[in-house]
């Protein structure tokens, strides 16, 4: 299975109820579906589009939303930005992506004209690591932009707290894609159908 950041988070769970199933998990581009029959993929995970990729079932199972946000104790020392331009003047958590070697941009939506707005961050800190980038956002070290579910204990605990909720932009759709074959394994519908139910709670 390929997954983006925390996408395998409850696998384990999984596996406890099917022992017999075997699993194996690659971080991959939240929007990489090609090629999943060479690779061995049975069940891709991510936020992108099949469209050009004729052969291929995506099921969506849920949607999220990206966010900014930052560590409390970051935002007692360095104040609360009110608008994305007033990122320019804080520390910034970036990720870059692995594949592209791009930073990905933030996108916010204008509270006023709910028009999107895209903000091309300046980081002071960078990582093609999700995990590691997360990291840098809980120890405090700046503002960093992901997806809500990145990290739930720390949101449910007040680790982290979301920054420019008003701004927050549109969910975005999280899809689990396979190669459309007309006898799909057993294996792969309980993996798929485990993964639906939970993205609902």
């Amino acid at each position: 299975m390929l997954a983006p950041c925390s996408g395998g988070a409850s696998c384990p769970t999984f596996l406890r109820f099917y022992i017999n199933i075997e699993i194996a998990i690659e971080g991959e581009e939240a929007d990489d579906f090609s090629n999943l029959a060479q690779r061995g993929v049975d069940l891709a995970l991510g936020t992108g589009s099949i469209a050009g990729l004729p052969g291929h079932f995506a099921r969506k199972i849920c949607t999220f939303p990206w966010v900014a946000c930052a560590a409390p104790q970051y935002l007692s020392d360095h104040g609360l930005p009110s608008t994305p331009s007033e990122l320019k003047v804080h520390a910034l958590v970036g990720f870059r992506s692995p594949v592209s070697k791009q930073l990905d941009s933030w996108v916010f939506r204008d509270p006023f004209n709910r028009q999107p707005v895209r903000h091309p961050p300046r980081p002071k800190h960078i990582s093609d690591d999700p995990d590691s980038a997360w990291d840098m956002i809980l120890a405090g070290l700046g503002i960093g932009y992901g997806p809500a579910f990145m990290g739930t204990t720390e949101w449910q605990d007040g680790r982290v707290v979301e920054v420019l909720h008003e701004w927050r932009a549109e969910e975005a759709p999280l899809y689990i894609v396979r190669l459309d074959k007309r006898h799909t394994p057993r294996r792969v519908e309980l993996v798929q159908d485990f993964l639906a139910e939970m993205a609902h709670r």
